[in-house]
């Protein structure tokens, strides 16, 4: 199937990076981008869920929508672990760090949500944190997206994760097909023992800070100078980035940490949207020689070919896109991250336009092009 698409695939996906890179979307589809924080209006919302004891939360979030335009797709950002959803639209150096800019820009409406346990979510006791309960909270917002709890009815919802977020999406969309496709940053089904290793020193109780005072021992965050080992790739850092980053730190349950399953594989296997996965060549927790635990197993991102021959099998019910970009594990926050926004972008506007009622399988394989080693 793969070798079929080759030249259908090569002259979507170009047609669409141009698009996107040079400010110009074809007529028929779009009005072209907007300039960098114009057109958007965004405001606050808030979700009620329920936890599996029958426990009332919220989770809140930032919804933004292109102002005078007809958009049929909303994008539903879930951030990783210790973050919250600033992380889609970093403040700092205006729009360069904001996936929420670019994709508004676009022409897609955008709701980056917390958590629960982050940002302005409700934060019970972390043991009621488990990874299945965050992915069934992530699945009650989805639905009350679909319900028109926006204000208006969505024809098509794109669910963007990243790192935590995406495992988190993988289970949601594997038990609920509630989404027209998806992009999982910072992901795989399997994380690499150097990081395994690194838990052990990079978490510690997050109350030891005063904003978090109020949390139990199970809430973690960063140990003080560890946070850009696990997440940075420094060549490609401005470390007032990762200086901002640390100051603005978030939570996560260390239940959550512990229930993921170890192999997200068999989920993977579950999912039957379009999908693209998009990882840094740089990011410790999947571009090593051991990321499936084994060090006969070698995975070197040198490639995006090699990088999708790795996870392909894993989602082998998809129409499955894999994507490597000059990055450590958070892309967004690399000095690198317009060029990401720019390539991830391409390939929604082919799937599932923001103009757009149903996702189509316009791209797959390895991305941008097949056989082209990374840039």
């Amino acid at each position: 199937m793969v070798t079929s698409v080759k030249l259908r695939l090569a002259c979507l996906f170009s047609a669409a990076i141009a698009a996107v890179a040079s400010a110009v979307v074809p007529a028929s589809a779009e009005p072209g981008p907007l300039p960098p924080g114009a057109g958007a209006v965004c405001r606050d919302v808030t979700f009620p869920v329920e936890l599996t004891d029958g426990s009332a939360q919220k989770i809140s979030g930032q919804y933004c929508a292109p102002r005078s335009r007809a958009v049929d797709t909303v994008q539903v950002l879930v951030h990783g672990a210790t973050y919250n959803h600033t992380y889609w639209d970093f403040p700092y150096e205006g729009s360069t760090y904001s996936y929420v800019d670019r994709a508004n820009r676009l022409g897609y409406a955008t709701l980056a949500i917390d958590e629960l346990g982050d940002g302005a979510s409700s934060r019970p006791a972390s043991t009621a944190l488990t990874f299945p309960a965050i992915a069934d909270s992530i699945h009650q917002v989805i639905s009350q997206v679909h319900a028109g709890a926006l204000g208006r009815h969505y024809a098509s919802v794109m669910a963007v994760g990243h790192s935590f977020g995406s495992a988190e999406l993988i289970e949601e969309i594997a038990e609920h097909g509630d989404v027209d496709a998806a992009v999982l940053t910072g992901s795989g089904h399997a994380t690499s023992s150097i990081v395994a290793g690194l838990q052990s020193t990079v978490f510690y109780s997050a109350n030891h800070l005063s904003r978090f005072a109020s949390l139990d021992d199970g809430y973690v965050t960063s140990s003080p100078g560890q946070r850009a080992a696990i997440l940075y790739y420094p060549p490609l850092a401005d470390p007032r980035v990762v200086a901002a980053d640390a100051a603005t730190e978030d939570v996560v349950s260390q239940t959550e940490l512990t229930t993921r399953p170890a192999d997200l594989g068999a989920l993977m296997k579950k999912i039957t949207v379009p999908v693209l996965l998009v990882d840094g060549d740089k990011d410790n927790h999947y571009c090593t020689p051991d990321v499936d635990g084994t060090a006969g197993t070698a995975l070197g991102c040198t490639s995006t070919t090699e990088f999708y021959q790795h996870e392909a099998a894993n989602f082998s019910g998809a129409c499955f896109g894999a994507m490597l970009v000059r990055s450590g594990h958070d892309i967004t926050l690399h000095v690198t991250a317009p060029q990401s926004y720019t390539d991830i972008l391409a390939w929604e506007h082919a799937t599932l336009p923001a103009r757009g009622h149903a996702a189509r399988c316009a791209a797959e394989g390895p991305l941008p092009t097949p056989g082209i080693p990374l840039r």
